[in-house]
């Protein structure tokens, strides 16, 4: 019985050592400038330097103001995703809609969403 209570303990000690190491994000990605700016959802992992393994497509190539449309990302499973929809000249434009699976965020009075 000693030796299983010591056990425990020394396990209980490692647990509560490794959980106070992890950095989590349990609201989804934090709507910082640098996140709005760079895009960089802050996850730990750097920019993949080789060609995408996802897809993303919209409903729609020309949107007229007040219109929508549908973003779909497809590939293998991923961590999270950042979009942002942006004119010509890099500014940010439009507003997302989120559902049960995503959560927007206000990025320089726009919505984003990841």
């Amino acid at each position: 019985v000693f030796k299983t209570l010591k056990m425990v303990k020394v396990l209980a000690v490692l647990l509560l050592g490794i959980t106070a190491t992890v950095t989590a994000f349990p609201d989804n990605v934090p709507a910082t400038t640098s996140t709005c700016m760079e895009m960089t959802p802050g996850h730990g992992d750097g920019p993949q330097k080789s060609a995408s393994p996802y897809q993303v497509a919209t409903s729609v190539t020309r949107l007229k103001s007040g219109g929508q449309l549908e973003v779909t990302i497809k590939g293998s499973a991923f961590k999270g995703f950042y979009v942002q929809a942006r004119d010509s000249e890099g500014n940010p434009v439009g507003s997302f809609l989120s559902n049960k699976l995503t959560e927007t965020h206000s990025c320089f009075g726009k919505k984003s969403v990841s």
